[in-house]
């Protein structure tokens, strides 16, 4: 698969540059027999219309039109605040006679051009998937299956009606269980098991990463676990990462799930007593980045339930001390 970058920067969503973090992705087809993704994204870029997608597919290419961080007009509010769009094109061979309704002068080359678009639709929202930790699962639509399900507030039928009228065979479940094969599995991404996740990346996935973090210990407030891969998820990846002996590159790969997801090692609690004079900071997580909630008297003593890098979690659950300024009890 390959795609070639073609930004629509003459057209006014491009222009406009209000950025929103991607949710998933909704599958469209255009609506008029049009197969060249290349007419209909020079027709974006001469701001022809303002209704633009990120993606423009055809039976033989992929053309990003817009950057996928870019809030572009495809599928209504609030759809066009949370989903990446992609455009299929139509075969030339179709007729619109009313609405959704088309009739056919070559059926089996029609069926041949929609079947390509449609294999290439796959591989690029794959390679989404990829990028941004998405389940197929929850984060891939059609037009169709938004406007049925009442998500936002357009009434398109596409792609599903081309599939129909075509005699395809093709729905959403069809376009869900063919995107998790491209991926390697039904919804596995790597041998973990796992998406490789990465600052930028959102979803369900990064959910699931911060959730484990918070089970260790690394504090996410005040968001929590929102499934968004930003500065903060990074730093608490990193210090994830020294504190397992892994490269800190910020990445989280099969190294760092397998990190994630193997139990820990059985701790003996053991009782430490506070040798800092003027005091000693608790901290929400291990590590001097995190807030103070507030400070331990001198000789004070404590129990300590985990280790991280140098500092000990409390039993109290009220945080973490550095225990370089403790001694053992």
């Amino acid at each position: 698969m390959q795609i070639t970058e073609a930004l629509c920067t003459g057209n006014s969503r491009y222009k406009a540059g209000q950025t929103f973090a991607p949710q998933g992705v909704v599958l469209h087809s255009i609506g008029t027999p049009q197969p060249s993704a290349q007419v209909l994204r020079d027709y974006w870029q001469r701001n022809g219309s303002q209704y633009v997608v990120h993606y423009m597919v055809d039976d033989t290419k992929i053309l990003h039109c817009m950057p996928d961080n870019f809030k572009c007009w495809h599928v209504g509010s609030p759809g066009n605040a949370k989903y990446i769009g992609i455009e299929m094109g139509e075969p030339s061979q179709i007729h619109y006679t009313s609405g959704a309704k088309f009739t056919v002068s070559d059926l089996a080359t029609a069926q041949r051009y929609a079947q390509a678009a449609y294999k290439n639709a796959v591989q690029l929202i794959a390679y989404l998937c990829r990028k941004y930790g998405w389940k197929p699962e929850s984060a891939v639509w059609t037009h169709y299956e938004i406007t049925k399900r009442k998500l936002s507030n357009t009434d398109h039928v596409d792609p599903q009606h081309l599939w129909d009228g075509l005699g395809l065979g093709y729905d959403l479940a069809r376009l869900r269980k063919d995107v998790a094969a491209a991926m390697g599995g039904s919804s596995a991404l790597a041998a973990s098991g796992h998406p490789v996740l990465r600052k930028g990346s959102s979803g369900d996935a990064v959910k699931e990463m911060q959730q484990k973090l918070i089970q260790k210990g690394y504090s996410f407030d005040p968001y929590g676990a929102d499934g968004i891969f930003g500065e903060l998820t990074e730093k608490r990846v990193k210090a994830f990462q020294l504190a397992s002996g892994i490269g800190a590159d910020g990445i989280c790969g099969a190294k760092t799930w397998a990190a994630l997801d193997a139990k820990p090692a059985e701790f003996q609690p053991y009782l430490v007593r506070v040798t800092a004079a003027s005091g000693l900071n608790v901290r929400e997580g291990p590590g001097t980045d995190y807030r103070i909630r507030m400070s331990l008297g001198f000789g004070g003593a404590y129990t300590i339930v985990e280790e991280k890098n140098g500092w000990g979690r409390l039993k109290s659950g009220i945080g973490w001390i550095y225990l370089l300024y403790t001694k053992r009890a």
